[in-house]
């Protein structure tokens, strides 16, 4: 992929592009090793980077140069969660795949 996003975790878990863009149009989407694929990653980093300097056309412009390495100005709070039974639009409960094997859907 083209866009990384470092986050300082224990685990080693971090956001990323992926070179593989037809992943996202499937169902089952756990191809990764507790890394976040992100779809849209120019849109997230503009969003996050917040300055027109870094604007989606301005990070799109890096794709092919070298390696470049931009902080936040201030840290952003990132929490992942992961849930395997959520309330679905109709009010009830749904249990989804537990691909990490918590158990927590038991």
């Amino acid at each position: 992929g083209f866009v990384k996003f470092n986050l300082p975790n224990e685990h080693a878990v971090y956001l990323h592009d992926t070179p593989m863009r037809k992943l996202f149009a499937n169902t089952d989407r756990a191809y990764s090793h507790g890394c976040v694929r992100v779809e849209n990653p120019f849109s997230l980093a503009a969003m996050v980077l917040n300055n027109p300097k870094y604007a989606e056309d301005a990070l799109k412009s890096y794709i092919g140069r070298d390696e470049r390495v931009i902080k936040l100005d201030e840290p952003l709070p990132v929490h992942l969660a992961y849930f395997t039974v959520i309330t679905g639009e109709d009010g009830q409960l749904r249990r989804l795949g537990d691909i990490y094997g918590s158990g927590s859907a038991s």
